[in-house]
């Protein structure tokens, strides 16, 4: 791998760009700033939404649309607006929802507008994953600011009213018995599937979402070439991006699986 012959980078965010405290990493933000002065364009390819991602978005000042919710929502940034998005269908959202309802999962609901949260008052009153988004949304800035929503009575929450594009549970905030039930009961369905993009928690998105497609329909678009693309990630949900790139960096923490395919 030579640089001139990059054109385009791709960044994973959490684990990669950030840091455990989901702080930048200075190592990743001199990459950035060398690419950068050599005229390589460069954005990220994250699990989260693009709206969750907007104090990192700020930062980076991306020059290639952001590849967001594992390609589930493509934003450009530039023109600010969604210029691609995979939704699941319906009847499986109403599916996936009561699954977690009755398995009282800590998840989030991620769509192409805002965010929805449930976790139950009885079993979970308190929630690691739920104080940090809070924390997270209450230090972002006015021109940052994302809606969201709690879910107080799950019976009268209307999901199917919503283009789901994620769910995020948190399946360390849960039982190894309820974690098993949920992803069987999922894996069942065959318009998702399952993968973890983070330590703790793990999504269900729609069949075709993925980073790697995320690269293709870009490169479909003429937007870039993956001939000529560099990424960079850590977890499982990085591993399809680095199958359809040129070329890929695995980080040091990084899963073993993701470290094979370097």
């Amino acid at each position: 791998m030579k640089i001139k012959d990059i054109k385009y980078v791709y960044f994973d965010l959490d684990g990669t760009f950030l840091s455990s405290n989901k702080t930048p990493l200075k190592s990743t933000l001199a990459i950035l700033d060398q690419l950068k002065s050599k005229g390589i364009k460069c954005s990220i390819a994250t699990g989260r939404t693009f709206y969750f991602a907007q104090k990192e978005i700020n930062l980076i000042k991306p020059t290639l649309p952001i590849i967001s919710c594992n390609s589930s929502l493509i934003y450009d940034s530039i023109e600010d607006k969604i210029i691609y998005f995979n939704s699941i269908k319906k009847q499986t959202t109403k599916n996936i929802f009561n699954i977690l309802i009755e398995n009282n999962a800590v998840f989030f609901i991620y769509t192409t507008k805002e965010v929805f949260i449930y976790k139950n008052p009885k079993t979970n009153p308190d929630s690691k994953w739920v104080n940090w988004f809070l924390e997270t949304v209450n230090s972002f800035e006015q021109k940052e600011l994302i809606k969201f929503e709690f879910i107080t009575n799950p019976f009268d929450f209307k999901i199917e009213n919503h283009d789901v594009v994620k769910f995020l549970v948190i399946y360390s905030e849960m039982t190894n018995s309820q974690t098993k039930t949920i992803k069987e009961l999922v894996n069942k369905l065959n318009d998702v599937y399952i993968v973890h993009s983070q330590k703790d928690v793990f999504d269900i998105m729609p069949i075709g979402s993925t980073k790697g497609e995320g690269l293709k329909i870009l490169d479909k678009k003429g937007i870039i070439d993956l001939n000529h693309t560099l990424v960079f990630g850590d977890a499982d949900n990085d591993i399809d991006m680095f199958l359809k790139s040129k070329w890929s960096v695995a980080m040091g923490n990084a899963n073993e699986e993701v470290k094979k395919l370097k």
